[in-house]
């Protein structure tokens, strides 16, 4: 029985192994070295990181949500893209052809308040405190 109970730490200590410490065990973390990245975390939108391990479908890869993405099969149109005026295309997904007057909201909206902004290579453009 000690030999079972022993073998039974072992498997466990090893299917929960979470070398990066975001919460997320290395078997179901898409980068288990990087603790901005894991299943379901906030993305910020065209950034160039999967920081949400691509748990939402994007289904021309650029970094926009097939289901916020008004063009999920081309991937120079999506939301808070450059939109040119007059080209008859609209790019950023507003509704009109050239520059959206209002702002451009980039963070998963069920994002804290406090998550980081990543660079293409999924580290935080400003350090956290």
């Amino acid at each position: 029985m000690t030999r079972w109970m022993l073998l039974g730490v072992l498997f466990l200590g090893a299917c929960s192994d979470d070398v990066d410490e975001d919460g997320v065990p290395a078997g179901e973390d898409c980068d288990d070295l990087n603790p901005n990245v894991f299943p379901e975390a906030p993305d910020f939108r065209g950034d160039g990181c999967d920081a949400d391990c691509g748990t939402e479908p994007d289904a021309d890869q650029d970094d926009w949500p097939d289901a916020q993405d008004c063009a999920p099969e081309d991937p120079s149109v999506f939301p808070c893209a450059p939109d040119t005026a007059g080209d008859g295309i609209d790019s950023d997904c507003d509704g009109n052809d050239g520059p959206s007057a209002a702002g451009c909201a980039s963070i998963d909206p069920d994002a804290p308040e406090d998550t980081p902004q990543l660079d293409a290579s999924c580290e935080p453009l400003t350090p956290l405190e």
